[in-house]
């Protein structure tokens, strides 16, 4: 019997293939997330029991690059069985990354047995069940990643707290009965509001991590391989390091940065005016002077500034962190980064000061 490998050899394999690889969408590196891929590799190979994994963070920050480059990487090793499936997708082809000669069984399996793509979140027993019939399971550790949760849920009707108890006494039992090694389920979320419920649930064989931006010194590095004729300096302070932005000021923009604030203060304008008819544009201003002045809204709202609140997060501008043994990221130290909040990017802070201070103007004229 060979001798298994190291998690720290697993993770210097990884790493070297990170440094190789391209995102097949625009045919560039993926920068940096060797902190991301350590935490990952840790919660697979170093858990004795099986467990669920929350991972959000902020819209466009990579979570699903990240999980489908992990995927792809894990997918190598003959002791470990990945399943990625991606719920925005449409294309069942294109939404599973998974070990060689799976694909076509998993297929097979939506296909005949569970009838609708959206049904594999709920349906993992029946999945892993007809799939031990096709292919070995045991002894091996079983990776889930499943990018955009919520879209299952949501489409069945089924509450998240439900889920996660279902899944919780699911991932022990499917252990048990497949004789594999841990099973981590990794769940990739953007949805703010389902990100409290996840968290309210946290114990229940769940934990909740949240993943950043780039980095600054990253960001530089970015700049210099798309051909940015922006300073690097600038992108930072506009995009906070958010890859999917600074990729669409390139290839939508073409880095006209006016046109690309112009959409993001329409965005925010709805919100803005919100505040103005609700009288509440004071508790605007105090969360714009200090994010962690923010209100934990209820889940159904229904004061002005709870409302408020939910319109924010809803629409992927502010975001709750999480405690530093929670983030698999580095948050950096910047004014639009709170102790318990923080703007998504720091382009939405700049635009509520601009929306603000014209308001004062047309006030005291």
């Amino acid at each position: 019997m060979s001798k298994e490998l190291s998690t720290s050899s697993r993770f210097r394999i990884i790493s070297e293939l990170m440094r190789k690889y391209r995102i097949p969408e625009f045919n560039i590196p993926f920068l940096n997330r060797e902190s991301e891929l350590k935490r990952i590799l840790d919660f697979i190979f170093e858990s004795e029991v099986s467990w669920n994994r929350v991972i959000y963070g902020p819209w466009g920050c990579g979570k699903t690059e990240l999980g489908r480059f992990l995927a792809s990487a894990l997918s190598l090793f003959k002791d470990v069985f990945v399943l990625y499936v991606d719920l925005s997708r449409y294309e069942i082809h294109k939404a599973f990354i998974t070990v060689p000669k799976a694909k076509e069984f998993l297929i097979q399996i939506v296909k005949e047995v569970l009838r609708d793509f959206l049904k594999v979140p709920l349906s993992l027993y029946e999945l892993f069940t007809e799939l031990k019939k096709r292919i070995t399971l045991k002894d091996k550790y079983i990776v889930v990643v499943i990018d955009e949760i919520t879209k299952s849920v949501e489409k069945y009707g089924i509450s998240i707290r439900d889920y996660v108890s279902a899944i919780d006494r699911l991932i022990h039992e499917l252990r048990e009965d497949l004789k594999s090694k841990p099973i981590t389920t990794l769940m990739l979320t953007s949805d703010q509001t389902a990100t409290f419920i996840f968290r309210r649930e946290v114990g229940k064989s769940l934990s909740v991590y949240m993943m950043w931006h780039l980095d600054e010194d990253t960001v530089s590095d970015f700049a210099k391989i798309i051909d940015s004729p922006l300073n690097p300096n600038m992108l930072w302070k506009l995009t906070g390091g958010c890859p999917r932005d600074i990729l669409e000021l390139k290839m939508v923009y073409k880095w006209n940065v006016n046109e690309w604030i112009s959409r993001k203060e329409s965005m925010l304008y709805d919100i803005y005016e919100y505040a103005k008819r609700r009288g509440i544009i004071e508790y605007l201003r105090e969360i714009v002077d200090d994010v962690d002045r923010v209100v934990l809204p209820l889940l159904e709202p229904s004061e002005p500034e709870d409302i408020l609140t939910k319109m924010l997060l809803e629409n992927n501008i502010i975001i709750r962190l999480e405690s530093k043994y929670n983030t698999i990221s580095r948050l950096p130290h910047e004014n639009w980064i709170g102790k318990r909040w923080a703007w998504q990017q720091p382009i939405y802070k700049i635009i509520f000061e601009k929306l603000l201070r014209e308001n004062s103007l047309n006030i005291s004229s």
